[in-house]
């Protein structure tokens, strides 16, 4: 559901119903009607209203957990956040929470980070780990 509700989101944003940081009327209309053609039948606004606000939340986490930090980046390959070892133990061990981000893959980043630049869709800033991901993005990555 969630590329769907982004690429829809990015879509109405693009035609400007995205009106002093709040949908509009027809804005919802049209993510829901978008969502419903890709045969999600029974999505309402109040079911986009929420996972915008769980998508904001966990963007935000993660925003504001890495934007003032060095030596992370964005792997585009593995939808993860990367850095040396090291880095990752002294980050776990003044901030445990982050451990999680470690390990697991943020699906749709990317997306994401294109909303916020769009009208600031999910309200991303751009802090220091979105200029480490555009510069881990011109990287080439082989999975085998």
């Amino acid at each position: 559901m969630d590329l769907a509700l982004l690429s829809a989101m990015v879509e109405e944003a693009r035609r400007g119903s995205r009106v002093d940081g709040s949908w509009t009327t027809q804005g919802y209309n049209n993510i829901v009607m978008a969502l419903h053609e890709v045969g999600m039948h029974t999505i309402t606004k109040n079911h986009v209203k929420n996972r915008q606000k769980s998508l904001k939340d966990r963007w935000r986490e993660v925003h504001d957990l890495f934007s003032s930090l060095s030596g992370f980046a964005w792997n585009q390959s593995s939808k993860k956040i990367e850095a040396e070892d090291e880095v990752w133990d002294s980050l776990i061990q003044a901030k445990p929470s982050a451990g999680k981000w470690r390990v697991n893959s943020i699906h749709n980043y990317d997306l994401m980070r294109s909303c916020g630049r769009m009208s600031e869709l999910l309200e991303m800033g751009g802090g220091h780990l979105d200029r480490q991901a555009d510069m881990a993005q011109r990287k080439i990555y082989v999975s085998i």
